[in-house]
């Protein structure tokens, strides 16, 4: 591939639009649209690939063809004019193809739009180069920045590039230069004059003495406040009277004791029962001493582990934009529908594809007719091309279909802003027709 010897600043041009999208978007739909018209090889090859880097704010030019590359201003007389009878061929077999689309598809075809855009040049003479014995063109589908594009069709540039043809511009003639001026002698330079005495310097006064500084006060000694104690929590309070509690239990426990002993010596029945009713009494305490002890916060791990009870919610599938954006293929996840504008001569029905897809982009397609309930099947798969355009690839349609046959295609798609939809080219048999491709409800 060749490097054009042409840089265009996008500072100063405006680069035409269809629909919303830079023209040369289209470039990879245009070459096969030309490519299927009357001499379409040098038709095709006629425009120039243009490169975009938005980073340096300029457009480079590459063309497929090999040979010694010659601008229009090296031309001879001859191949000027051969260049000129081209620029009108060209023109006329892109306005055909144009035309031609509008009758199979209707006037808002996105390729006849895209053709009759790109037959533009903000200045004709400089955009022309002969690539070995082959015409290419740079700057297609561009204007001048501001400047409307009516006045630069390849039509009104021809015109003008036939004056320039037939009627090249005559050299200037040099004008003599006039004589230089005789250069004056410098003056010569005056003896150097004694230095003068420089007179005496007065006597400088005496700088005033600088005031003593006072010696610094002591500090006065603050005084320090007590820091307040802080504030007793209700489960220190509690737990403080729960012991008092229990010590006078104890201390009520001992006396009772000591006051039954008397009652008959030898006897355990009496002690058992206060044994009895102390253990009790104990376990009531702690049973409300634990009660009162704040509780503990749940650990991390107790935590991690209710989390991982719960399944996580399934991330929603992204629409087209944002698949294009990041490459996603699980964009396409799902039924689709390739409506075109074609219809079944046998059952005069709308030819629907409809197309199913698993996260990678691979899946099937399927044409059905409700009238005579024929189907076929075959193979289908999808991948995106840059940040506004995906290919879809459809194999041979394999069935029973009502004497029609569905070969193999390749749909060439862009997203419609705004919309989870995207405009489609596919090959039919007349030739290139339009598709909407869009989510199955």
């Amino acid at each position: 591939m060749a490097n054009l010897p042409i840089v265009t600043k996008t500072s100063e041009i405006d680069i035409k639009s269809v629909y919303g999208q830079s023209i040369f978007e289209f470039y990879p739909q245009l070459k096969k649209i030309l490519l299927q018209q009357p001499n379409g090889p040098e038709l095709s090859q006629f425009f120039s690939e243009p490169v975009l880097n938005n980073v340096r704010g300029e457009v480079t030019w590459f063309t497929t063809i090999n040979g010694p590359i010659k601008s229009f201003a090296d031309m001879t007389p001859d191949e000027r004019r051969w260049a000129g009878e081209k620029i009108k061929s060209y023109s006329q077999m892109v306005n055909d193809a144009a035309n031609h689309i509008v009758q199979m598809s209707g006037p808002k075809s996105l390729g006849a739009e895209a053709l009759r855009n790109a037959l533009t040049t903000p200045k004709l003479d400089d955009s022309l180069f002969l690539v070995g014995d082959k015409l290419v063109m740079a700057q297609w589908g561009c204007v001048p920045y501001g400047v409307s594009s009516e006045d630069f069709d390849l039509v009104t540039e021809g015109k003008a590039l036939a004056i320039i043809v037939d009627n090249p511009p005559e050299p200037e003639p040099e004008l003599p230069k006039p004589p230089e001026p005789e250069q004056p002698k410098p003056p010569e330079p005056e003896p150097p004059k004694p230095p003068e005495p420089e007179p005496p310097k007065p006597p400088e006064p005496e700088a005033p003495k600088p005031p003593e500084p006072e010696p610094p006060k002591p500090p006065e000694p603050k005084l320090i406040e007590p820091e307040p104690l802080p504030p007793k929590t209700l489960a220190e309070v509690l737990w403080r009277w729960l012991v008092i509690l229990l010590l006078s239990l104890l201390l009520l426990a001992g006396l009772l004791m000591k006051s039954c002993t008397y009652v008959a010596i030898g006897s355990t029945d009496n002690e058992d029962q206060l044994r009895t009713e102390i253990a009790n009494l104990w376990v009531k305490v702690q049973e409300k001493a634990a009660a009162c002890l704040p509780k503990e916060p749940p650990s991390e791990e107790k935590e991690k582990e209710k989390e991982k009870e719960i399944p996580p919610p399934t991330p929603p599938i992204p629409d087209l934009k944002d698949g294009a954006k990041n490459k996603d293929l699980k964009a396409f996840n799902g039924d689709w529908e390739l409506i075109t504008e074609l219809f079944n001569v046998a059952t005069d029905e709308p030819i629907i594809m409809y197309l199913h897809f698993d996260d990678k982009g691979v899946g099937n397609l399927t044409i059905n007719s409700k009238k005579s309930k024929a189907s076929c099947r075959g193979g289908a798969s999808a991948k995106f091309d840059s940040e506004s355009a995906f290919t879809v690839s459809m194999d041979r349609c394999n069935g029973k279909m009502d004497n029609s046959s569905y070969g193999s295609n390749v749909g060439a798609c862009k997203l419609i802003p705004n919309t989870n939809k995207a405009k489609c080219m596919i090959t039919c048999a007349s030739g290139p027709c339009d598709a909407t491709f869009q989510r199955r409800n």
